[in-house]
């Protein structure tokens, strides 16, 4: 299956993410979420490495970018499931049964 990251108004921007693009999940699954890139030193979530990360387009930088400001998926939301679309009450209960 074709895993991507897309960016509000439907950019797709899986090349500057490879690390979310290419992640592994065990089921079909549609999630809605934020990309975030936490500094090491304080542990906060840094804006300015998220959009360096996004204004990225050459595969090189892409690539040292990963390795210097890596980044990570917070999930809001699951939106489809195995095919399906999730009702609100069904999105409550879904996350946890992802890890069975």
């Amino acid at each position: 299956m074709l895993r991507l990251a897309y960016a509000r108004h439907n950019n797709d921007c899986s090349r500057q993410y490879p690390e979310i693009a290419n992640a592994i999940f065990p089921h079909d699954i549609v999630l809605d979420g934020e990309i975030a890139c936490v500094d090491p030193a304080t542990g906060n979530s840094d804006f300015k490495a998220v959009m360096t990360r996004i204004q990225a387009k050459k595969t090189d930088k892409i690539t040292a970018l990963a390795g210097t400001l890596p980044s990570t998926f917070v999930n809001f939301d699951v939106l489809q499931y195995n095919g399906y679309f999730t009702d609100r009450r069904q999105r409550k209960r879904t996350p946890d049964s992802l890890s069975r």
